[in-house]
């Protein structure tokens, strides 16, 4: 290497957009009556399936549509169950970059429901360790 180069490191894609979001009610439907795989690292229980498409968006770039959701049963006030959604984006925005290059080399679409599984008060370490867990049990029953 010489002086005058210049190393760039690529960082990782901390964001959320709208793009990655799932609001398809027919993809999230077939999560719940199909042939959907799931995954469990308590509180947390992820259930996903490999889609062709996605209906929201045209953009070729998007590999994993997300969806997030907390019981009301268990959760009777909203500022709960908006808490513990709010939680799971964010870890989910913070570690999806372990997650997403797994699904570009492998030319996978995936229509991904995490679901806040838990009874009781969880912390942002719980829930960010669990998902990272859960990524990492994703790739390896994915890639089998």
């Amino acid at each position: 290497m010489q002086k005058n180069d210049i190393i760039t490191l690529e960082k990782p894609d901390f964001s959320f957009p709208k793009a990655e979001h799932l609001k398809s009610e027919r993809i999230i439907s077939v999560l719940f009556k199909g042939k959907a795989s799931s995954i469990g690292a308590y509180p947390l229980r992820a259930v996903w399936q490999e889609v062709d498409f996605f209906y929201d968006t045209q953009n070729p770039t998007i590999h994993c549509q997300v969806a997030v959701t907390a019981p009301k049963k268990t959760f009777k006030r909203a500022h709960d169950r908006n808490r513990y959604k709010r939680l799971i984006r964010e870890a989910y925005r913070l570690n999806k970059h372990e997650w997403l290059p797994f699904l570009q080399e492998n030319k996978k679409k995936i229509a991904l429901m995490i679901i806040f599984t838990g009874k009781e008060a969880t912390d942002f370490d719980t829930i960010n360790h669990k998902i990272k867990k859960m990524f990492t049990k994703m790739i390896r029953e994915i890639g089998t």
